[in-house]
């Protein structure tokens, strides 16, 4: 097993530099049943840090999934159980700090039309942290957290001790956790990260339009009062800055609901609950998604989307150079958190309100006038290659080289 100092630095950066944990805040600690420990090391650092409380929700993929085939019945109200908890444990001055931890065995465990439930019921669960980001603006973060079904994905080569521990080996050099000082290594990487942040929102751009060898060949619509996010002024860090991914190397923001035109393809795979959707193009018309190809999958992806109208239709669009340390492993890990973290995607489903000036994000018409996308589903999928292009159009008909071959111009 990793050493456990790498705990004890992993636990210290999640909450200082993940949610900005302040003295007298509550933690609300969803996390994989089989990360005990670094869930102990959690609540230390959270107990040093003042906390006035820590709500623990171990989260078991493998037992829900058993239940659910046993007796639909008991999984719907342990499901309806977590969801009132959670709710209650998110009132007040709450802090949300979860775990992406895929288990692939849950797609094998399960038939078709019983996965579609059980990814309806933890997207459900989801949707309670994001109306507390949407309504209160709660600090939020998303972490990666190894297991070994995942492991086994990754390395199925190894043993499920070796492949557990090169995953956990892989978190401490995503996260950089075998640095003394892992928050000061990323303020210095979030310093760089910000430079550009900060040229794109001075552009005002109307769309982007994005070009590569795959058939990619797409125009993302924005508001030209969007807010791109990424990055931190080094010398603005005052503690309170919170960090919704870790790890994350993106710059990103809210996408336009209706102005998105053309085809995109995905340079990755996409993992839905363990089940893979391979080499897809997605055909948008006026911000509508009108056609979906793929080689695996379709049908999966199909019935994700199932789930409301605004999930055909996009929410975010992120930056990723090629040369991130994710992206330099060359690996494909079947995790959205560091999937995503390895190349330029885009997002299916819901938009971040918070990332338009001037409105209010509690305002529902607000929002929706300014072209948010309110789904409640958010489904992050890879596009970007070593070759991607994109050109900005700016409000005032400014027309600017943003990237080209995988990297800012």
């Amino acid at each position: 097993m990793i050493d456990k100092k790498y705990m004890d630095r992993y636990a210290k950066l999640l909450l200082k530099f993940g949610v900005a944990f302040q003295k007298g805040q509550k933690l609300v600690l969803e996390i994989p049943a089989e990360a005990k420990e670094l869930a102990e090391s959690i609540q230390k650092e959270a107990a040093e840090r003042g906390a006035r409380s820590v709500s623990l929700f171990y989260v078991d993929d493998t037992e829900d999934a058993a239940l659910l085939l046993r007796d639909q019945i008991a999984f719907e109200a342990k499901m309806k159980d977590y969801r009132e908890k959670l709710e209650k444990a998110l009132e007040g001055d709450s802090v949300s700090l979860a775990f992406v931890s895929p288990v692939p065995s849950v797609a094998r465990i399960l038939k078709a039309e019983q996965q579609q439930e059980y990814s309806e019921w933890k997207n459900d669960l989801r949707n309670v942290v994001r109306k507390a980001i949407r309504g209160r603006r709660i600090q939020w973060c998303y972490a990666c957290c190894p297991n070994s079904d995942w492991a086994m994905q990754v390395y199925p080569e190894c043993s499920r001790e070796q492949a557990l521990e090169k995953l956990w080996e892989k978190t401490v050099e995503f996260c950089y956790l075998d640095r003394e000082d892992p928050v000061e290594t990323w303020l210095s990487c979030y310093d760089s990260l910000y430079r550009r942040t900060k040229w794109l929102n001075s552009l005002a751009l109307e769309s982007i339009h994005f070009w590569n060898h795959t058939g990619t060949d797409i125009t993302v619509g924005l508001n030209p009062r969007c807010i791109w996010e990424g990055g931190l002024e080094r010398e603005s860090y005052d503690g309170t800055f919170y960090q919704c991914n870790l790890p994350s190397y993106e710059i990103c923001t809210t996408t336009h609901k209706t102005r998105t035109n053309g085809k995109v393809s995905a340079s990755r795979p996409l993992y839905i609950h363990g089940s893979r959707v391979e080499n897809f193009t997605l055909k948008f018309q006026n911000g509508r998604l009108v056609e979906i190809q793929a080689e695996t999958g379709k049908e999966i992806l199909e019935t994700v989307l199932s789930k409301d109208e605004g999930c055909h239709y996009l929410g975010e669009i992120a930056f990723v150079e090629k040369d991130i340390p994710i992206a330099k492993s060359g690996m494909v890990f079947g995790n959205t958190l560091l999937d995503e973290n390895a190349a330029c995607h885009m997002a299916l489903g819901c938009g971040f309100p918070g990332n338009i000036e001037g409105i209010d994000s509690k305002d529902l018409i607000q929002v929706e006038k300014s072209g948010v996308n309110l789904s409640d589903v958010h489904l992050d999928f890879m596009f970007g290659t070593d070759d991607l292009c994109a050109d900005g159009y700016c409000e005032n008909g400014t027309v600017v080289k943003l990237f080209r071959n995988g990297k800012f111009y």
